[in-house]
């Protein structure tokens, strides 16, 4: 988030983060739903652990909820004061955990983006079309979203990233024909018959 709007912006989505619905995936009011395994709820306990001993500041959750139902329910985790080189930023978490990165300029945004090994999904918030179309010719990810969450993707849309996340072919829309096809190449030689 560069600096001009960093302030602004981080007192926004704390109180949406806060704001963030867990329960039961089926209920209408839902937009957190559990986690998965008790293997992975205790994996992203143990990345939130690590992030806050690394010196990121835990900006709201970071522990587990009670729902209305039995489950695995984890707090939407948001750290400020984060930077590029934390694990936090560095490592998909598979849990509902962020972390906010403060730069300089759009310039210092974009060398952070395209500092990530793991490039499935990244994405901008602009009103300039100029910086969002530098950034989608510049991001080094599959997918590239303006203006739109990185998540809740279209199906009728190919789903992948580069390597290493959601590397290889893709997924949905005419791209999974490809994907869910194994190919045969046969010859005949009309000649031989």
């Amino acid at each position: 988030m560069t600096k001009g709007i960093h302030d602004a912006f981080v007192e926004r989505l704390v109180k949406t983060v806060a704001a963030f619905k867990v329960g039961h995936a089926l209920d209408a009011d839902t937009q957190i739903g559990p986690v998965a395994t008790q293997a992975q709820f205790d994996k992203n306990l143990r990345f939130i652990d690590r992030a806050k001993a690394a010196g990121a500041e835990l900006a709201v959750g970071g522990g587990p909820v009670e729902a209305r139902t039995r489950g695995l329910y984890l707090a939407p985790t948001l750290f400020l004061g984060t930077d590029n080189a934390m694990e936090l930023n560095r490592e998909e978490t598979f849990g509902p955990i962020a972390g906010v990165i403060k730069v300089e300029d759009f310039d210092e945004a974009i060398a952070v983006a395209r500092d990530a090994e793991l490039a499935l999904s990244s994405g901008i918030a602009t009103t300039s079309l100029k910086n969002a179309e530098r950034y989608r010719r510049e991001s080094t990810a599959g997918m590239v979203m303006i203006n739109a969450p990185t998540a809740g993707l279209e199906y009728h849309v190919p789903f992948g990233g580069r390597a290493p996340s959601g590397y290889g072919g893709r997924e949905q829309g005419m791209a999974s024909a490809e994907f869910f096809t194994e190919m045969k190449t046969t010859y005949i030689n009309h000649g031989a018959i």
